[in-house]
């Protein structure tokens, strides 16, 4: 099931049986050519290791900021993974991760359905009341931050980018989506990342190997 729904200048989409890796393998220029601020690694921040920072990351506090990204897999990628995308660099440093947050959505419809028993509605008003908060304060830090795009996935896959060009092309996958099945699954993106890791330190090594 896919949502959709508009913020200020930004456009936001959330998927209940998308995936991440899918997604960028498709759509590569989400990331290719700029540079990703990963603020969370299967829910938890991202440590580099001697081999990402020789390759240009930085650890900046609990983020992880890439270098300019060339292909989709340059960028790590797991579970509960939360991103933030710039086309240049600028100082970056965020508040607050929201990937761990259970039902977490930028959905705003308030449901006041009238058959529902009143200590239901008492319950699911509190749940949206905190909603709403957490809601204003991802708003916020992402404005402040200047990224051009959001990706994040736990239970469900949630895109916010500002990009028109991207905006447009997001609404023609999904669309495409909801009526075919994927050609690429996430076992076969992340096998691909596998290999393509495994390439690049074979590349590494022979580049160090004297003839």
């Amino acid at each position: 099931m896919i949502k959709t729904g508009n913020h200020g200048s930004f456009t936001w989409f959330e998927s209940s049986n998308s995936y991440l890796s899918v997604l960028v393998d498709q759509m590569p220029d989400l990331v290719v050519d700029k540079y990703v601020a990963i603020t969370a690694y299967d829910g938890d921040p991202l440590r580099l290791r001697g081999e990402e920072i020789r390759e240009g990351w930085q650890q900046i506090s609990n983020v992880a900021l890439s270098p300019i990204v060339e292909q989709p897999f340059d960028v790590p990628q797991n579970q509960y993974d939360e991103w933030y995308v710039f086309p240049k660099l600028v100082p970056f440093s965020f508040n607050e991760s929201f990937i761990n947050y259970g039902g977490f959505n930028l959905d705003d419809t308030i449901n006041d359905n009238p058959f529902l028993p009143a200590s239901y509605k008492k319950q699911q008003n509190a749940g949206n009341a905190i909603l709403r908060q957490r809601q204003d304060r991802f708003w916020k830090q992402l404005e402040q931050s200047g990224a051009e795009t959001y990706l994040s996935e736990n239970n469900k896959l949630l895109i916010v980018t500002r990009q028109p060009q991207l905006t447009d092309v997001l609404h023609e996958y999904f669309t495409r989506s909801s009526f075919n099945l994927p050609r690429t699954t996430k076992l076969g993106c992340m096998m691909r990342q596998t290999f393509a890791s495994l390439a690049k330190k074979v590349d590494l090594y022979l580049s160090r190997t004297p003839d």
